[in-house]
């Protein structure tokens, strides 16, 4: 690899997908999308479980609170929505916590990898997170279930926000 780029660059080659102002205004949309108290508390959750598992030393730190919320945001975005659901900090958790972790001992002398432990930790959340009701800016309701998360963003009667 390293003999394959002498006297050769390859990032001449790229070709610029995005523009500065393009990434700066998806950027700003991003930081924009909803996040309701209910899916913070979960995010929280999480990274709480980690703290406290025992194959777990040192758990994730305030700094992947942020993180998993920043890139559950995206995800969102991504998904064409302008709020978050449990299934996108799900989706982010394993990746964006994962590397934060130092495993115990006795947990790296069985081979225990990260990824398991936090797997272990989204299994488990069922008892983490519960649903509910919140009231938030305009007709909107948010509707969801382990099994309807596209049914979310509908038009709603009461103005309230159903989170779960």
């Amino acid at each position: 690899m390293v003999l394959q780029r002498q006297g050769h660059d390859p990032l001449v080659e790229l070709t610029q997908l995005l523009g500065t102002n393009e990434l700066v205004a998806l950027q700003e949309e991003v930081a924009q999308t909803y996040i309701g108290n209910e899916v913070v508390k979960y995010v929280v959750a999480l990274i709480n479980a980690t703290r406290n598992h025992t194959s777990i030393l040192r758990g994730a730190s305030p700094r992947a609170t942020l993180a998993v919320t920043a890139m559950a945001k995206a995800v969102a975005r991504l998904r064409g929505r302008g709020y978050v659901i449990p299934q996108d900090v799900r989706e982010v958790f394993i990746h964006t916590v994962a590397h934060r972790l130092l495993l115990s001992a006795k947990a790296e002398s069985m081979g225990v990898q990260p990824r398991q432990v936090l797997e272990e930790i989204l299994d488990a959340d069922a008892t983490l997170y519960r649903c509910e009701n919140e009231q938030i800016h305009g007709d909107v309701t948010y509707l969801s279930s382990e099994d309807v998360y596209d049914a979310l963003y509908a038009q709603a009667t009461d103005g309230y926000v159903y989170a779960c």
